[in-house]
């Protein structure tokens, strides 16, 4: 998406414009210029500026499918925009956001962002937003949940991180496609002590030398290093200090230590403290470039589901064995009382030729020990690997009759009759037998 000037858009042929997107300008009214393409826009992108509140000619964009506000100053959502009949995504993340009226959703709304504001009530009419897929709304003062949200029977990923709850909200297991679900930094859910943790030694940052940068996620930024006195190849997280649309990045370095060894996690290596941003940091081992992302993140397009970019075909006996070793790990992180909350593609780099895989990624864990509804919890992300299943059973020729069982019955809607990450190792690993012998 191209950034515009205001120049640019008076510019520009009427009705020309789809993608508009004005941001780190210092506006401080919604731009008028905007109306000259109110038949062609379909994204606007307001983000990083000083707004307050939006025209009540807003609902002229006839074609608006997506709104950007995040990063401004609005303190109350804007209710006018539940008569944009297209708008399906609406970004309000970091204003100041205390109040929101009934009736303020559209009902086409698919995708909504409220993270990190100071609202404490989500109002029922929510429930009448049926298409609503995914809800974010981390870093809020939210102690309930209204019961209308069972209603939105097509929810299919929340952020309830860093908000007020006092107990587990239960409402979410009624959610029959609720598949990527995070809930730490709630009162709730009060992580061990450090004496629970799986210890790990505290290494010196002028010990580490920092290399090319590997990527870059919600919480932190991972960089290529070098331990110094070893010459060893490694990568080093730092993990940024701000809420993230996950939660806080401190509780995912304090899960990435109660998660402890697993052959298909990432391997830890030491803590750490950049000294130049005074930022945690978590150093793990390098991961070969031989290994390959299994998938890109969910785009505007996809919604909740990952964009998959493989090319080749796999062998059953291929699949299996990637899926044996996901499993497990998920089946580990359960034992130890750990929701990943983020089981996708994206978050997995496999092998192409052992098709050993690696997960990774915590940003959205969450500790449930003594939780009434751990089983529960643990059957919320094996629907998501249902979904990964799902995503990349199409690189099979002909996926069996056993796999598509399995497929179906992670994602079946009723959270009880899915099975258990160990009931899901221990078929895989019957299948697997079955294709040695064949």
């Amino acid at each position: 998406m191209t950034i515009l000037t205001i120049e640019q858009l008076l510019n520009s042929p009427l009705n020309s414009v789809k993608h508009a997107k004005i941001t780190n300008a210092q506006l401080t009214s919604f731009p008028e210029e905007l109306f000259r393409h109110k038949e062609s826009i379909e994204i606007i992108d307001l983000s990083y500026n000083n707004l307050t509140e939006l025209p009540n000619r807003i609902t002229e964009f006839k074609n608006l499918k997506i709104l950007f506000l995040s990063f401004n100053q609005f303190k109350v959502f804007p209710i006018q925009l539940s008569n944009c009949e297209q708008l399906s995504m609406i970004a309000f993340k970091s204003n100041q956001l205390k109040g929101i009226e009934e009736n303020s959703f559209p009902l086409s709304l698919i995708w909504l962002i409220l993270t990190d504001n100071q609202i404490d009530k989500i109002p029922e009419s929510i429930g009448n937003c049926e298409l609503l897929q995914k809800f974010v709304f981390a870093g809020n003062r939210i102690k309930v949940l209204p019961e209308s949200l069972s209603n939105c029977k097509n929810l299919e990923l929340i952020r309830a991180s860093a908000n007020q709850f006092i107990d587990f909200p239960s409402l979410l297991l009624t959610l029959p496609k609720l598949a990527w679900l995070a809930f730490e930094g709630n009162p709730f859910s009060k992580l061990p002590t450090k004496e629970a943790e799986h210890k790990l030694p505290f290494i010196d940052w002028d010990e580490i030398t920092l290399l090319n940068q590997l990527g870059e996620g919600a919480s932190g930024i991972i960089h290529k290093g070098i331990m110094n006195h070893s010459q060893s190849e490694i990568a080093i997280k730092t993990f940024k200090g701000d809420l993230t649309s996950d939660g806080y990045p401190k509780d995912e370095l304090k899960i990435s230590l109660l998660a402890g060894k697993h052959p298909h996690l990432v391997p830890l290596i030491a803590q750490s403290k950049n000294k130049e941003q005074n930022k945690d940091a978590l150093i793990m081992s390098y991961i070969s470039s031989d290994y390959k992302n299994l998938g890109l993140p969910p785009s505007l397009e996809s919604c909740s589901r990952d964009v998959i970019i493989i090319n080749e075909k796999w062998s059953t006996k291929q699949f299996i064995t990637l899926l044996i070793g996901i499993a497990s790990a998920m089946q580990h992180l359960h034992q130890n009382h750990i929701s990943h909350g983020d089981l996708y593609a994206h978050n997995i780099m496999y092998h192409p030729n052992h098709f050993h895989g690696y997960l990774g990624d915590f940003g959205a864990a969450s500790f449930y020990e003594n939780s009434k509804f751990s089983s529960e919890i643990e059957r919320i992300d094996v629907r998501a690997f249902g979904y990964l299943m799902d995503d990349l059973i199409d690189l099979i020729e002909i996926p069996s009759e056993h796999l598509i069982k399995i497929k179906l019955a992670c994602l079946n809607e009723k959270i009880f009759n899915r099975p258990t990450f160990r009931e899901i190792v221990t078929m895989l690993n019957a299948l697997n037998k079955n294709q040695i012998a064949t």
